[in-house]
């Protein structure tokens, strides 16, 4: 109570957000009953559930309730996840040194991954093997043999969210992060509460058809790979999304929404019919369809067959390549190059060429990028 109330009181004098420490048993309150809100209400309530909690458990049990809960870096929440992430083991296997440093993780949990900083873990796991022994629970000898032991990786934890729509919650992170300027451990273990478009019965099946490989053509030496994502059709709400086949990685490349390629005929619409048509042309006008060069570039149709002239809706129908070019130098590739990024597609330098008609974009789009657009397509036109 001294220290909630000495914390309290500097950040009114500074005038700032409520920033001090908690215990133990107040950071297993913010993050199972709280919000991570920095409020001197939310901190106040925090106090009064920690004494409370404090009367019916034992500081044994809030410790193990604690570590049960808490996040340790590299996808594993709880002491459970975390002991099989970095050792392969069950809790009750580890050892001194091993324990030390998972005590330590809690600190810092990114910033002392011994996967990707095996320096500042074992300093850590020393600083709390010191600890140890200065209060009595490990002798000096103990204390001597532990701080010198070598530390064996081992990942047998799986991924913590398999079964659990793990590519959504990887774009969710993702998106947090990026957006929101939120660490991973932040929004971890900060108690954060996420609001999704997310649908289990889509996002279910769609990752029921990844698993199934007789959909998808086989590789000689690797899957063949693919992302896919489902869109609510009147919000623009990401229902769905699966990154890839096979084992799933937490965090890891998402093709739903990191891969970028060429959007192909996809992008018609946008970068040739809708400047069209707002620069006068009506759907049921005449557009060429024939074999044609423009310099050095010479699109085809893509089954080689040409009607001579076609009209626009046609034209959009049967997908045809050399009206689509014809129109777009009709119209000025200025016009289509302003419609797409009106659409929100990056371009460079390197777009400004007729190819733009037919999706052929220097760096293109990833899939969660393109029904997305044609939401806005249908909300426009």
């Amino acid at each position: 109570m001294i220290g909630t109330a000495r914390a309290l009181f500097r950040d009114i004098a500074a005038g700032g957000k409520v920033e001090g420490g908690s215990t133990i048993t107040q950071q297993l309150v913010k993050n199972t009953l709280l919000t991570s809100q920095k409020t001197i209400k939310r901190k106040l309530d925090e106090v009064f559930f920690a004494m409370k909690i404090e009367k019916r458990y034992s500081k044994q049990e809030i410790l193990q309730m604690y570590l049960n809960q808490i996040y340790f870096g590299d996808g594993a929440w709880g002491i459970k996840q975390a002991a099989g992430k970095y050792f392969g083991k069950d809790v009750k296997d580890l050892s001194i040194s091993e324990s030390a440093m998972l005590a330590g993780l809690i600190k810092a949990p990114s910033a002392l991954n011994p996967y990707d900083h095996i320096e500042k873990a074992i300093v850590r796991r020393n600083v709390v093997l010191r600890g140890m022994k200065n209060q009595g629970f490990i002798t000096n000898q103990q204390f001597q043999r532990e701080e010198k032991a070598v530390v064996v990786l081992n990942d047998k934890g799986g991924d913590p969210f398999r079964g659990r729509y793990p590519y959504y919650v990887d774009q969710v992170l993702d998106e947090a992060i990026n957006d929101y300027q939120l660490s991973q451990d932040d929004l971890l273990t900060g108690g954060y509460h996420i609001y999704t478009e997310l649908d289990p019965t889509m996002q279910t099946a769609i990752e029921k058809t990844y698993q199934n490989d007789r959909l998808f053509p086989k590789g000689k030496d690797r899957l063949v790979q693919s992302g896919g994502v489902l869109v609510d059709p009147k919000t623009g709400g990401v229902r769905a999304i699966v990154g890839g086949r096979g084992e799933h990685i937490f965090r890891g490349y998402n093709r739903g929404s990191q891969l970028k390629a060429q959007p192909g005929s996809s992008i018609k619409p946008i970068s040739v019919y809708t400047p069209a048509l707002e620069e006068g042309w009506k759907i049921t006008d005449l557009l060429k369809d024939e074999p044609m060069k423009f310099g050095e570039y010479e699109p085809s149709n893509y089954d080689h067959q040409y009607a001579g002239v076609v009209p626009m809706y046609e034209a959009v129908k049967e997908s045809k390549n050399v009206s689509a070019v014809w129109l777009l130098k009709e119209i000025g590739i200025d016009k289509g190059l302003d419609s797409i990024k009106r659409f929100g597609i990056p371009l460079d330098s390197a777009d400004r060429n007729l190819s733009i008609a037919l999706g052929g974009l220097h760096k293109g789009v990833s899939p969660i990028n393109m029904p997305r657009l044609f939401l806005f397509f249908q909300i426009t036109v």
